[in-house]
């Protein structure tokens, strides 16, 4: 699976620090660059960042919708093989501000019949 954080999303911190997600250090500082979100967005250091975590494949919160619409299938098998609870549907739900069908959940193994 790929990692989307510095192509589709990133992180802003109230200091101004821009970073691709919670786990890498910053790539640039909207305040220290003259707030230019572009520049530090299209950097040597931004690019650098880049190529490091392009085999990352953590699947959090914050990076979970991103991951669910390019790598559904590969998402929820992840999901399945952590044994989440029937309490996932009301997670993803809650977290991605999207809807599951109930069809899709029970085929990536969220629910079993029987629970619902």
């Amino acid at each position: 699976m790929n990692c989307y954080a510095g192509q589709m999303e990133g992180v802003i911190y109230p200091n101004g620090d821009v970073a691709f997600c919670e786990f890498v250090k910053p790539v640039g500082n909207l305040r220290k660059q003259n707030y230019d979100l572009k520049g530090i967005w299209r950097s040597e250091r931004a690019e650098k960042y880049r190529r490091l975590t392009k085999d990352c494949a953590c699947i959090h919160g914050c990076n979970l919708k991103s991951a669910i619409q390019c790598e559904e299938e590969y998402v929820y098998q992840v999901l399945r093989k952590r044994s989440f609870t029937k309490n996932l549907k009301r997670f993803i739900d809650f977290f991605l501000d999207m809807a599951l069908t109930l069809k899709t959940y029970i085929r990536f193994g969220g629910l079993k019949k029987s629970e619902i």
